[in-house]
């Protein structure tokens, strides 16, 4: 799957807060005029657009949209009207963005967790020595932290009804997505005191500096952020488990992942350890070759990863490139479905040395697209035990393979829709709307982490123990 997913909930929400605001106006007939293309081109072209809404639900959308347009706008404020559109398809896949970047001057400067829907200081990059880690912030602009939480969630596409992966991008991208000001005010507890403190907003550079730097907030830093290399890590502890750790698919050559995965299956098997906790967390998917490589060094059996994609007819005429070699076949309402020449179908065979141990696969909500359909095919293959929080992508498969690109004639908004959609060999009766239920949640304590804990690996190393 083509990796666009790094994105797949920012460029929705980011797009609304750092994007600088274009300040041509654009008049009622051109707005409208945006719209009707981007009905065009969605109604044509996107391969699952009413997986989640009636054809109703999705005119009446447009017409509401359409009966907001009544005075000139910009073009941000144009994109926000457009919004309930890309809600309501819920496509990690379909997003928007505007054509114009300017970072915001100053930003919020602090990380925070996310705990029964309260907001909880995670690194603190303010020059205030009080909102140290573990601080729970009661207010931010006299806000509370938990309609702050719900506010910003409902501002993020994700696939279905996925709210894990709210979550996760509502932690990591907050500073982005809460409205950038020069001054905060902030109310928060610590040790059962209360207090309310007026921060400054900070530029990025200095944020960054004062996290990295502030002694408090080292032993939360990540120390491999999952957008900076190394991408892959693998290690043996005390002869009784391995782990592999893969951040991030296709920022890594195939090559290179190929010979990571071969080294490290043959170094347990060479040391005869029988578990393997394999992490994806926070990995955000990447193209199929990456997980199917994957599934063939732990699956000792041939096994089906896909069972077909479907597209329109759209991406059928077009005959670009790229689909010259698959095969489609026409199933009716201008839908085909591919049936072969593409990556997944048919049967996958075991590599030539595989682990037969047992796998242990640590996933969360930002476990996306082509990482989440790992967990489904283990899952539907009853070959591990998943552990920690529903992933980010649909368990019987999501959109990806190869997008169309639209930049709406008037206003420039920059439009990404899939052109396939892809059906995982799974029993799709199973999850709907939603990412496999692990095995066994496990959630964290904001104690945790302030203490450095990784509480999700701590539990897996107990189950192996047992």
């Amino acid at each position: 799957m083509k990796n666009t997913t790094f994105l797949l909930f920012i460029f929705a929400i980011i797009s609304f807060s750092i994007y600088g605001q274009n300040e041509n106006l654009l008049s009622i007939q051109q707005q409208l005029n945006d719209i009707d293309e981007l009905e065009q081109k969605l109604k044509t072209i996107h391969p699952s657009l009413y997986r989640f809404c009636t054809p109703m639900e999705f005119d009446s959308t447009l017409n509401s949209i359409k009966t907001r347009i009544y005075k000139t706008n910009t073009e941000k404020e144009f994109s926000v009207l457009l919004s309930p559109i890309f809600l309501l398809i819920k496509d990690a896949h379909t997003w928007q963005q505007l054509s114009k970047r300017e970072q915001s001057n100053t930003l919020i400067p602090l990380d925070f967790r996310i705990f029964k829907n309260q907001l909880f200081v995670y690194n603190n990059c303010s020059y205030k020595n009080e909102l140290s880690p573990g601080t729970k912030i009661l207010t931010i602009n006299n806000e509370k932290s938990e309609d702050i939480i719900t506010r910003l969630k409902a501002t993020i596409i994700t696939d279905g009804f996925i709210e894990t992966t709210k979550e996760r991008a509502v932690e990591e991208w907050f500073k982005y997505i809460f409205p950038p000001q020069n001054h905060y005010l902030i109310s928060f507890q610590n040790k059962n005191k209360s207090k309310t403190i007026d921060v400054d907003g900070l530029t990025e550079n200095i944020i960054d500096s004062i996290r990295t730097n502030r002694l408090e907030n080292k032993i939360q830093l990540k120390s491999e952020p999952f957008h900076i290399a190394p991408y892959t890590k693998f290690s043996i502890h005390s002869n009784d488990y391995g782990v592999i750790k893969i951040k991030w698919f296709d920022k890594i050559p195939f090559t290179e992942y190929k010979s990571f995965l071969d080294s490290s299956i043959n170094e347990l098997n060479k040391k005869q350890i029988t578990n393997l906790i394999i992490d994806l967390r926070w990995n955000i998917g990447g193209p199929r070759e990456y997980p199917i490589y994957l599934l063939s060094k732990i699956f000792n059996q041939p096994f089906e990863y896909c069972d077909s994609l479907i597209t329109t007819k759209f991406t059928f005429e077009e005959k670009i490139a790229f689909d010259s070699t698959k095969v489609f076949v026409p199933m009716g309402n201008g839908f085909y479905k591919v049936v072969k020449n593409a990556r997944g179908l048919g049967l996958q065979y075991p590599s030539n040395e595989t682990f037969k141990g047992n796998i242990y696969l640590l996933v969360d909500g930002s476990s996306n697209s082509s990482s989440a359909q790992i967990a489904s095919l283990i899952y539907q293959n009853h070959r591990g035990t998943i552990i920690g929080e529903e992933p980010g992508g649909l368990f019987e498969g999501g959109t990806g393979e190869h997008h169309y690109y639209l930049t709406l004639t008037n206003s420039s908004i920059k439009v990404q829709i899939p052109r396939y959609r892809i059906v995982l060999h799974v029993d799709s009766s199973k999850f709907y709307g939603h990412g496999v239920k692990p095995d066994y949640e496990v959630k964290s304590e904001i104690e945790d982490l302030i203490q450095g804990k990784d509480p999700v690996m701590e539990f897996t190393i107990g189950l192996i123990k047992k």
